[in-house]
């Protein structure tokens, strides 16, 4: 399985998506001139067993594992031009019953299928376009009709209601709405583009220990070829038909011409292409309304190399222009960004590093040896090749593929590829299908479009040439940040989010390393960033985070952040954070055999490639493959003062600072390796009486939840890994037959519970100075150090803060987590509470103030440590099961023996 992924992978890597909506396709089909000796064609009508033609069935199978669909027209009819060979045609469309039939494609020979589709019903209905418009483009006004097929006698006569409505994109304005040939007027350019930008908005996951912070960004909006091309542009309407008591829906969709392209979000753009602004992130929460209130007023304007530039909808939030000729373009918006520039686009053209078969441009080749040396082995570099290499009859890589594969994104008018093959006059590949030797021969045939094949420089950096930005930096380690780098994983998205087959990208948006709110984590008021959380944080700070994690010694407070760093461009754990964006994997390890799928280059974090060096958890990593890189930041992050330190048996810190934090969440690697907890037996930790069986896997990390785990095949294909990095429980069964995730995870649960129970009768002890305490208390596991009392029947949270045997009142969850009776909120953040429970004093508390050793009894200190590592953990058990267990019998039983 992985080895046929393999081969697929590098083969077809980021493989074709649709530029436009098509008729017909298959994989990356759509090419001008097939080879007439390879490939044949079906074609056929659809109908129903009444004689009705079925419009909008699909026609699909696969080729190569790509699959290739047509649609059929209002009177049935389809066609598909295939490879030889043997395929299932699958029928199907809404309201019928599916049909597969067996085909033989035969080479050079156009073949007849008709089909009769049965109904699931007792009728259906089917919506289609009347209208001729083209091209369709915002406002434009479209005609709709509804045709309804009964089956049933008993419905002869009835007369059918209907009722139309958008299922996605932008709202519309439906005239008779209730009839069956309605007139739809599309969104205007301004709502298209707001619709298409919050497609394209990052994640923002609030966290509960932080407030969510607005993060304004002036910038070029990034848009993957699925958001241009096939999402943000297309209207879907349904119609349901009622008539019989029942209702049958139907769907259709309009694609309309939009101003906006494929692109990487970089400041150095390509001549003649449509740039799209914004300068707010449109943040939403879970039921769709604005996390952050919404600017209302815009104004923007640009000047370019001749003065004034026409600036579409400029009152708007999301304004476009197009630059014509290479050269700096200034961008103002003087409403929310003040009189300056908010914004420095540079326009420019490709030029392309290529001179022949493997061999770089000596202009480039002079200063960028070490890239371009890697990059040349790369799946990158090799793509278009390795598409053409694909041998007959099934190999079938076509034009529609190269805006993914070769300089520039598909753009006319700016010399990337597209223009080269138009001067060379290529329209297809067919002539070089299967051939091994497909370099060689595409440049001996086509020079100008050789010199701009693969995934080169320019598709990541922007245009080499005439923008005046070569050479706008001398940060060897390119964590500056400026026109032509970007930590965005919008540069990868480009290409990398056409889900299933491409959709590393999507499978990562939905990830926690995707929350925008990642980056906002203890920033500071000047919109800068703190370096110590910044390391693990941004992708910016872990890049510069890796420079000195060799001689910090677990410091990550020595992160040298770049000067320019801020919220309004900081990235978070982005496909740049942890891959070698220059030499990201090895596409052959000889002719035509590919390299396994788990040959991907990663950042280094230590002195070998399954190793750490020394953490800020206060320990090293080691023997623990590809899962090295995410232990770097996934671990307690608590063991430095004056050097690392571990909190465990022995601890010589204990008792000697001035607080004790909880540790950090996600502390996935402590508790893998078995470190940092306390309880456990000097002579135990680090040994294998401690360390998870699990840290012996190969890869540990990456192999269960990028690899075995069970995939989202709506975002993937089998055989890929998981990029949003979700472990499903059944990867458990895998191994193990003796017992489950589930099993494992119960157990955990009824333990921790137990725990946090005990801590939380301690705490009132405490507090009352009593043995007996009135109430009860259910400690809340998280940095805070909560607990939840409950007394006469009202449970109210208290914070246990740094005043000695004191705590205080937080918020109250039986009346919308406002401040409790009695406390005062001040203005610095802290509140004054007057008590709530009998004994309790007037104190101030600082809502983030830690669990100190000397204001809480010892034991409870190093309790709620313990609570906090397992939970926090967050695989209830999972990862360390054996260790997870004693921790909190331990914990259990410490915190029961101990009285105030």
């Amino acid at each position: 399985m992985r080895s046929d992924h393999a081969r697929k992978l590098i083969t077809y890597s980021a493989l074709c998506f649709l530029l436009l909506l098509q008729a017909a396709l298959f994989g990356c089909s759509g090419d001008n001139g097939t080879n007439a000796n390879a490939f044949g064609s079906v074609s056929g009508k659809v109908v129903d067993t009444y004689g009705n033609n079925v419009a909008g069935a699909t026609v699909s199978t696969t080729v190569g594992g790509d699959p290739a669909s047509a649609t059929t027209d209002a009177s049935g009819a389809y066609t598909l031009s295939l490879p030889a060979g043997a395929r299932t045609l699958s029928f199907a469309a809404s309201g019928y019953n599916s049909y597969a039939q067996s085909y033989e494609c035969v080479p050079g020979k156009a073949s007849t299928l008709n089909v009769t589709l049965n109904p699931t019903g007792a009728a259906a209905v089917m919506a289609s376009r009347t209208d001729t418009t083209s091209p369709v483009v915002p406002g434009t006004q479209i005609a709709l009709k509804a045709k309804v097929l009964t089956f049933d006698p008993a419905l002869a006569g009835q007369t059918p209601t209907y009722t139309w409505s958008v299922v996605s994109g932008p709202a519309v304005a439906i005239d008779n709405a209730n009839s069956a040939t309605p007139t739809v007027t599309l969104a205007n350019s301004a709502a298209f583009k707001k619709y298409l930008v919050e497609l394209s908005t990052p994640l923002y996951k609030p966290n509960a220990d932080e407030p969510p912070v607005n993060v304004d960004r002036y910038q070029i909006v990034p848009f993957s070829y699925e958001q241009a091309s096939t999402q943000g542009n297309t209207t879907t309407l349904k119609v349901t038909a009622t008539i019989g008591g029942k209702s049958y829906t139907s769907n259709v969709a309009v694609a309309a011409k939009l101003p906006a392209v494929p692109s990487n979000g970089l400041t150095n753009v390509p001549v003649n292409q449509p740039v799209v602004l914004q300068g707010q992130f449109p943040f939403k929460n879970a039921d769709g309304s604005y996390m952050f209130t919404p600017y209302t007023s815009w104004n923007w304007s640009v000047t370019g190399p001749s003065g004034a530039v026409t600036v579409n909808d400029a009152t708007t939030a999301y304004p476009d222009f197009t630059p014509t000729a290479p050269g700096t373009y200034s961008v103002y918006e003087t409403v929310n960004g003040g009189s300056s520039p908010v914004l420095t686009v540079y326009a420019g053209t490709y030029v392309g590093m290529m001179t022949g078969v493997a061999t770089p441009d000596p202009a480039c080749n002079g200063c960028h040896n070490d890239k371009m040396t890697t990059w040349l082995q790369t799946g990158h570099k090799d793509v278009l090749y390795a598409g053409i290499r694909e041998p007959l009859p099934d190999g079938h890589y076509a034009m529609t593929c190269t805006p993914c594969h070769t300089v520039g994104q598909g753009a006319r008018g700016s010399n990337g590829f597209v223009d080269a093959a138009a001067a060379e006059g290529l329209t297809s590949f067919a002539s070089l299908q299967g051939n091994n030797n497909a370099e060689s021969a595409f440049w001996a045939s086509n020079p100008q479009s050789a010199r701009l094949a693969g995934v080169q420089c320019e598709n990541c950096h922007g245009p080499q040439a005439n923008s005046g930005q070569h050479q706008v930096t001398s940060d060897p380690d390119n964590i500056s940040l400026n026109s032509r780098i970007s930590f965005s994983a919008n540069v990868c998205a480009t290409c990398h989010a056409r889900a299933p087959k491409h959709g590393r990208f999507s499978q990562w948006k939905s990830s926690g390393h995707a929350s925008m709110a990642t980056t906002t984590f203890n920033s500071n008021a000047d919109g800068t960033l703190a370096n110590s959380c910044a390391c693990c944080h941004s992708a910016q700070g872990f890049r510069a985070y890796l420079k000195i994690l060799p001689t910090a010694n677990g410091n990550r407070s020595l992160t040298a952040l770049p000067a320019s760093l801020r919220l309004s461009n900081a990235e978070p754990i982005t496909c740049a954070a942890c891959h070698d964006s220059h030499n990201e994997g090895k596409s052959q390890g000889g002719a035509n055999t590919y390299n396994d799928v788990n040959f991907a280059n990663l950042a280094s974090v230590g002195p070998d490639s399954g190793s750490t060096y020394m953490l800020p958890s206060g320990f090293a990593a080691n023997g623990v493959g590809k899962g090295a890189l995410c232990i770097a930041c996934h671990n307690s992050r608590q063991g430095y003062s004056s050097g690392p330190y571990l909190h465990e048996d022995g601890d010589f810190k204990f008792g000697t600072l001035a607080s004790y934090g909880a540790p950090h969440e996600a502390c996935q690697g402590d508790v893998l390796m078995g470190r940092n907890a306390y309880w456990m037996g000097t002579t135990r930790y680090n040994s294998a009486q401690t360390r998870s069986k699990h840290s012996y896997i190969a890869d540990t990390c990456v192999t269960c939840h990028m690899e075995l785990t069970t995939l989202n095949l709506s975002l993937s294909e089998a055989g890929q890994t998981r990029h949003d990095f979700k472990a499903t429980t059944d990867v458990c069964n895998k191994c193990h037959t003796a017992y489950s995730a589930e099993a494992v995870q119960t157990t955990f649960d009824a333990k921790l519970l137990a725990v946090k129970r005990q801590i939380g009768t301690a705490i009132l002890q405490v507090k009352q100075n009593t043995t007996a305490p009135t109430g009860s208390a259910v400690l809340v596991a998280n940095r805070s150090g909560m607990v939840d009392v409950t007394s006469g029947g009202v449970t109210r949270r208290w914070f246990i803060n740094d005043k000695a045997n004191q705590d205080a009142f937080l918020e109250d969850p039986n009346n919308g987590n406002a401040l409790v009776q009695g406390c005062v909120a001040n203005t610095d953040g802290t509140a004054n509470c007057t008590g709530y429970l009998s004994g309790a004093l007037s104190v101030t508390f600082n809502a983030n103030a830690a669990v100190t050793a000397t204001g809480v009894n010892g034991i409870l200190a190093k309790a709620l440590w313990n609570t906090v590592l397992v939970q926090d953990d967050a695989s209830r058990g999972v990862h360390n099961p054996a260790f997870a267990f004693e921790v909190l019998d331990n914990t259990y039983a410490h915190v029961g023996t101990w009285t105030p």
